[in-house]
């Protein structure tokens, strides 16, 4: 997916329903690279848990800048033992203006 900012944004990929009962961890893998971006970008997820608000991660450790080559980017929430069904969003920032590539997202369901 090829992504020309001009400006601060964001622009969610998937949105997706878990099962609750079971102490999780989610991981949200995905490739990005840059071209002219005067600020940074990243992979986020945020979750919504019925009555306890939002949890959200990012791969800030692994930002793409100017212009880069392809860089893996990984970010991750624990869950925990929650009973409700919750709402994760895969989204990637911009912080600035430029053109993003983003491929070979994935999201993965883990027992802790």
């Amino acid at each position: 997916m090829r992504i020309e900012a001009h400006g601060p944004t964001s622009v969610r990929l998937a949105e997706v329903q878990t099962k609750g009962g079971e102490v999780v961890v989610l991981t949200y893998r995905g490739h990005l690279r840059a071209a002219n971006l005067t600020g940074r970008a990243y992979l986020e997820m945020r979750c919504s848990i019925p009555g306890k608000g939002e949890l959200v991660s990012r791969a800030l450790d692994a930002a793409v800048a100017g212009t880069s080559e392809w860089v893996t980017q990984v970010t991750r929430l624990s869950l925990g033992n929650e009973p409700r069904v919750q709402t994760v969003r895969l989204n990637v920032q911009i912080e600035g203006s430029g053109v993003v590539w983003v491929h070979s997202v994935l999201l993965a369901q883990a027992a802790r």
